[in-house]
């Protein structure tokens, strides 16, 4: 339905119905969802593909690229780290039975890979609770926060690369 909602009056859904044809009759607007020239379509769904239409109010600071690049960019890193951590933990358990007790950098080594995944769950917990300032700026800069964020995990994790080789050495 092209309505907004359940509460909303047939007056006004009437209004948003001729407001979309109004707008479909005069200009070159492509659907959402398959990119069908919608101009001429008359009616409330897209013609090619049948997603439903609707007039609505939209801002072009509300994309999703830039904060969808920075929650994978989180995700990546804390699945990179409890591979990771998971992997850590073969060598620390077998040496418990074997050996007698896992080597001190072992534990050290195993510590700052979960500290940085720790690390980049909270960003991302971060980001998805400030989704709206996230939104904010303007899209470029969100780019660059994006940008930024995604170099600072992997700064982060290469320098924690370089720290477990320091300590294995």
């Amino acid at each position: 339905m092209a309505g907004g909602g359940a509460g909303e009056s047939e007056t006004w859904a009437q209004h948003r119905r001729e407001m979309l044809g109004a707008i479909l009759a005069r200009e070159d607007t492509p659907c959402p969802a398959c990119g069908y020239n919608l101009r001429g379509v008359r009616g409330e769904s897209c013609v090619e593909c049948g997603s439903a239409l609707r007039v609505g109010v939209v801002t072009d600071s509300a994309r999703s690229g830039p904060w969808l690049v920075a929650i994978i960019a989180c995700s990546m890193a804390i699945g990179f780290d409890a591979v990771a951590s998971l992997l850590m933990l073969i060598p620390i358990a077998v040496s418990l039975f074997v050996a007698g007790g896992p080597p001190i950098q072992a534990f050290a080594m195993l510590g700052l890979l979960l500290m940085l995944g720790v690390l980049s769950a909270a960003l991302l917990v971060a980001i998805l609770r400030r989704k709206r300032l996230y939104h904010g700026p303007a899209v470029r800069a969100q780019w660059w926060a994006a940008a930024v964020l995604t170099a600072a995990i992997f700064i982060g994790h290469l320098v924690g690369g370089l720290l477990i080789v320091l300590v294995i050495a």
